[in-house]
């Protein structure tokens, strides 16, 4: 398994590996705005290839602050395979190189397997707020 940045040409699978897991958002994972993401920060996304095919992608938003962790998704295909690992271990260690004390996430409360995973990483919950989202136009 090879641990990456996102390319323009992986648009399509990232794609469809955010629908197969119900994660896909509508106007925030378009074609034009991961390429604006990657353009602004290069490496924001991060993909999990396994023979021509994406096993699983994690977005991030690197600040020194405070780095936020997005959209972890593994496909079906690959789960219990250590892509999750593999892709969190890439993104703490982009926000290591960025100077970030703190890395955040949020995980939806219907999700418990994700949270019992994230725990198993060394992740620990600190509030339960509900995550809000303005279209700026």
């Amino acid at each position: 398994m090879e641990i990456r940045g996102y390319r323009d040409e992986d648009y399509g699978k990232v794609k469809e590996l955010l629908m197969a897991t119900d994660m896909y958002a509508e106007g925030v994972d378009t074609k034009d705005a991961l390429g604006r993401k990657i353009k602004f920060s290069p490496d924001s996304i991060i993909a999990a290839e396994e023979n021509g095919k994406i096993a699983g992608v994690i977005y991030l938003t690197i600040d020194p602050w405070i780095t936020f962790l997005h959209h972890l998704a593994v496909h079906p295909d690959f789960e219990g395979k250590g892509v999750g690992t593999a892709l969190i271990e890439e993104a703490e260690n982009i926000a290591k190189k960025a100077n970030a004390k703190w890395a955040a996430l949020m995980v939806e409360t219907k999700k418990a397997e994700a949270r019992k995973f994230y725990e198993k990483k060394g992740w620990k919950t600190v509030n339960t707020n509900n995550l809000m989202f303005k279209e700026i136009k």
